[in-house]
C-alpha cells in the first residue's frame, strides 16, 4: 500500500516536472475538457422593470478567496460574477499590503486555489516557470513568487475585477440585493442576486485598535495592518504591541530600516510555544468541522484562539539576531499619553517611553463597525444568539452550512442571500475561507449553496420546461 503511494507520487513528480511555461496552458484546457467544463449556461436571467442589469453573483474582494470563489462558480455554470476590489489592479487581497513575511508560512505543497484542477496548483506553475530543482530545494513559497503565481491565475482565468471599487451599502431591493459602490469619486449601484464578501481578515469590523491609543495624535501610531513607512522609522524607539506573526514581522522590518530599539510588548508571560491546530489538521477537520456541533465547534475555537498562535521560527530567528531587539513579557498597557513628541505607556509596574508604536492586536469581529453591513447588522444571527459563549467568540456570525448569513427574524430573508466568505467564517466553518490549505474546500462548499439556491428560486420554470420537454 505504501508502495504503490510513493510510486503514484513519484510519476506524478516525473510528469510535472516535465512541463513548461508554454503547455501549461494546455494542458489546463485539456483538464477542463475531461471534466466537461464549463457547463452550459442554466441559470436564468432576472429582468427587474425600469432597473439595469441584475448579476447573478457580485463578490466584494478580488484577493485570494474572491478569485477561489469565483473559480468555484463558473465551475457550476454561473458565468455572469462581478467582482469589486477597493485596491488597485494586481494588488488585491493582503498579500501586497500588510503580509511583510519572506515567505508564506504554509507548506508549499497545498492544492491552494487548485479547486480540483492539478495543473492550476502552485508547484504545477512553479515547475513550469521555474524548474523542477528550483521546487524541490524550495522550503517555503516566497511571497513574491506567491504574487506572481496568483496574478497569472487572475489572467489566465480572465477574471474581470473592478479595482479601486469601494462598497458603501448593500441593501435588499424588491427581490434581489444592492450594492451601493463608490469609483473615482463618482457613486452608482449594481444589482445582484448572490453577494459574497470575500473580505479577508478585517472584513468583519475592520483593525482592532485598543483603547489606550485613543489619546495618541495618528501621525505616532499605525496598525500592521495598514501601509507603514519603515525607513521612516530610522534611529527611532519603536513599541510593538502584540505577540503574532504579524508583530515579529513588523518588528523585523522596522530593524532592517535602521530603527534605534524596538521592543515587543506582549501581556502574556511567555510566548506560545504549541501550535495546537496542527493535531487535528487533516481532512477531517477540514471537511467535517461544519458539521459538528454548536458546542462542538465552540470548544475547538475557545482553545485555538486563547492558546495562541506562535511566531514562526525562522520570523523569531531572525528578529532575534539584533541585539537592539526585546521582548518584554507581562505587560499590561493602562493607558497612553502624548508628552513632548514622545508616547509614554503607562503599566502598574513601569512606563516605557517611545517615538512610534505599532499595534499588531489583530482584527475586530463585529458586524456594526462594517460600513456596508450597518444597516442590517442588528439583524444577523450571532454565536452569542445560540448558546452562551464567552466573549472572545460571541460576535462571530452563525452561519449556514454554505457560509450563508442567517437571521435573528423572518423580516430579514434576504440575508441569507449574503454569503460570508471572509476572517468570521471561524466558528461555523473553521479556518477554511482565509487559509491557503482550506480555501478550495471552501470555495467548493461555496459555489454549491448558491448553486442549490438558484435552483430552487427557478423550479417552478425548470419543471414547467420538464414537462414540455421532447427529445429530438
Amino acid at each position: 500500500m505504501r508502495t504503490n503511494c510513493f510510486l503514484r507520487l513519484f510519476i506524478a513528480f516525473l510528469y510535472f516536472s516535465s512541463l513548461s511555461a508554454k503547455d501549461l496552458t494546455e494542458k489546463i484546457s485539456h483538464e477542463f475538457s475531461l471534466l466537461g467544463l464549463p457547463p452550459e449556461q442554466w441559470v436564468e436571467e432576472i429582468i427587474l422593470p425600469h432597473t439595469q442589469h441584475v448579476h447573478e453573483v457580485a463578490i466584494v474582494g478580488g484577493g485570494m478567496a474572491g478569485m477561489a470563489a469565483a473559480f468555484a462558480l463558473w465551475q457550476k455554470g454561473i458565468f455572469d460574477v462581478v467582482i469589486l476590489d477597493k485596491e488597485k489592479c494586481e494588488e488585491e487581497g493582503c498579500w501586497s499590503h500588510y503580509a511583510r513575511m519572506s515567505h508564506l508560512r504554509s507548506p508549499k505543497d497545498l492544492p491552494a486555489l487548485a479547486i480540483g484542477i492539478p495543473h492550476l496548483t502552485y508547484r504545477a506553475w512553479h515547475e513550469a516557470n521555474h524548474g523542477k530543482d528550483s521546487w524541490n530545494t524550495m522550503d517555503k513559497i516566497p511571497l513574491p513568487l506567491w504574487m506572481d503565481y496568483l496574478r497569472w491565475y487572475r489572467s489566465f482565468l480572465n477574471f474581470k475585477i473592478h479595482n479601486t471599487c469601494c462598497v458603501n451599502q448593500i441593501s435588499p431591493y424588491r427581490n434581489v440585493i444592492k450594492l451601493q459602490i463608490e469609483h473615482e469619486s463618482q457613486k452608482k449601484e449594481i444589482l445582484a442576486r448572490r453577494v459574497i464578501l470575500a473580505t479577508g481578515r478585517s472584513g468583519w469590523g475592520g483593525a482592532e485598535y485598543p483603547k489606550f491609543i485613543e489619546t495618541i495624535p495618528k501621525q505616532a501610531y499605525a496598525h500592521t495592518s495598514e501601509c507603514i513607512d519603515f525607513k521612516a522609522l530610522q534611529h527611532k524607539t519603536i513599541a510593538i504591541i502584540g505577540a503574532g506573526a504579524s508583530a515579529f514581522d513588523a518588528a523585523y522590518e522596522a530593524l532592517e530600516n535602521g530603527a534605534h530599539k524596538v521592543d515587543l510588548l506582549m501581556r502574556k508571560k511567555s510566548l506560545p510555544s504549541v501550535e495546537k491546530t496542527e493535531s487535528i489538521y487533516h481532512p477531517g477537520f477540514l471537511y467535517g468541522f461544519a458539521f459538528l456541533s454548536d458546542q462542538q465547534r465552540a470548544q475547538i475555537m475557545n482553545v485555538v484562539l486563547e492558546s495562541g498562535t506562535p511566531p514562526p521560527k525562522e520570523t523569531l530567528q531572525r528578529v532575534q539576531t539584533f541585539s537592539n531587539f526585546k521582548i518584554k513579557s507581562n505587560v499590561t498597557i493602562q493607558s497612553a499619553k502624548w508628552i513632548d513628541q514622545k508616547i509614554i505607556l503607562e503599566t502598574p509596574v513601569e512606563d516605557y517611553s517611545y517615538d512610534y508604536v505599532i499595534l499588531a492586536t489583530g482584527f475586530s469581529v463585529d458586524a456594526i463597525k462594517q460600513p456596508e453591513l450597518r444597516e442590517f447588522s442588528d439583524d444577523i444571527l450571532l454565536w452569542k444568539d445560540k448558546q452562551g459563549t464567552c466573549k472572545r467568540i460571541e460576535k462571530f456570525p452563525y452561519l449556514g452550512k454554505h457560509f450563508e448569513l442567517m437571521s435573528k427574524n423572518q423580516n430579514t430573508e434576504f440575508l441569507s442571500k449574503i454569503y460570508c466568505f471572509n476572517h468570521a467564517t471561524m466558528l461555523s466553518q473553521g479556518m477554511l475561507s482565509t487559509d491557503i490549505g482550506g480555501i478550495s474546500i471552501a470555495a467548493t462548499r461555496l459555489a454549491e449553496g448558491v448553486t442549490a439556491s438558484f435552483f430552487q428560486e427557478q423550479f417552478e420554470s425548470d419543471f414547467e420546461w420538464l414537462m414540455e420537454y421532447e427529445a429530438d
